[in-house]
């Protein structure tokens, strides 16, 4: 709630703009695994992305193979339609739910999957599982209209919007 007050003889001129999204991503909330059944809690953290490579290591508390981790959180989808989904480094499988149910599944590096999505805020799960060997568990989305990678998996990668000037003969406005 915010009261913008003129004091002078002009008219008053102001700019709102905004440092967050319009649309602000919420962080994920990751639970690493002992085993790879989900079901030896080690630790938890949040996460504003997926880690991506952890090489022949592993997340916090967990051993360097066989482990798996729950990245789950709330991801506002800007478009209704077919998105596509490509996993770019995938040792061993990723395992997505959209609103509690099964999406799909991810197994391999340069595999691809779609998935229909309404616009707005959705619960996504993705469950990862490492066997042995390196780890990685990097994909990428698309949005229904195209033109390339959209950001929407890497919430810390947030957009701001500006917003025009605007002159008004008020003496004061209300902003809540």
């Amino acid at each position: 709630f915010y009261t913008i007050t003129n004091t002078s003889d002009s008219p008053l001129e102001y700019q709102i703009s905004s440092t967050y999204d319009e649309i602000v991503q919420t962080q994920w909330l990751q639970q690493n695994y002992s085993g790879t059944s989900f079901s030896n809690l080690v630790s938890t953290q949040y996460s504003w992305g997926f880690p991506g490579n952890f090489g022949y290591g592993s997340p916090s508390g967990c051993p360097n193979d066989y482990f798996s981790v729950r990245f789950s959180g709330q991801l506002y989808f800007p478009e209704t339609g077919t998105y596509t989904f490509h996993s770019n480094c995938m040792d061993d499988q990723e395992t997505i739910y959209i609103d509690g149910s099964y999406a799909f599944s991810l197994t391999w590096s340069g595999d691809t999957d779609y998935y229909y999505i309404t616009e707005g805020w959705h619960s996504v799960q993705v469950d990862y599982v490492e066997y042995g060997g390196t780890a990685c568990m990097t994909f990428l989305c698309e949005l229904p209209s195209g033109g390339g990678w959209w950001s929407g998996f890497s919430p810390s990668t947030i957009e701001t919007y500006s917003y025009p000037w605007v002159i008004f003969d008020q003496t004061s406005i209300t902003i809540d």
